[in-house]
C-alpha cells in the first residue's frame, strides 16, 4: 500500500482483485439460511406437498403471498420474426402514384417597402 498526494491509501491492483468473494457467488450466510429454509419447507410440506395444500386452504392470503415471492419479478422475452415488406412497400408506392397532387396556391413575390 502507498499513499497518494491527497493522503488516500491505495491498494496495489493485485491485492484489489483478491479481496472478497468472486462476482456472482452467493454470500455464505445467505446460502446456509436458504438451505435451512428449504430443509424446513421439505419437512413441513412433506413429500407430496400436502402441507402446502393445507396452508392454501386454511390461510390463502399467506399461501398466495408465498407464491408471489417465488415467481420471477421480471421476465425477458426476445421475439424474432421476419417480415416481408415487399408487398406492403409496393402497395404504398401504388397509393403514392395514384394520389392527387396537393392543393398548391400560386403566388407572386411581394415587393418589400422599406421606410
Amino acid at each position: 500500500m502507498h499513499i497518494n498526494g491527497l493522503g488516500i491509501k491505495q491498494m496495489p491492483e493485485i491485492v484489489k482483485k483478491q479481496r472478497g468473494r468472486p462476482k456472482g457467488s452467493q454470500n455464505r450466510a445467505t446460502k446456509e439460511i436458504r438451505e435451512k429454509v428449504n430443509w424446513a419447507f421439505d419437512k413441513i410440506a412433506g413429500e407430496s406437498g400436502e402441507g402446502l395444500l393445507t396452508l392454501a386452504e386454511s390461510e390463502p392470503a399467506i399461501f398466495w403471498s408465498l407464491v408471489a415471492k417465488i415467481i420471477p419479478q421480471q421476465a425477458t422475452l426476445a421475439v424474432t420474426h421476419l417480415i416481408d415488406l415487399g408487398d406492403a412497400m409496393e402497395a404504398a408506392r401504388d397509393r403514392l402514384e395514384n394520389m392527387e397532387p396537393a392543393n398548391v396556391i400560386e403566388a407572386q413575390p411581394v415587393d418589400i417597402i422599406e421606410e
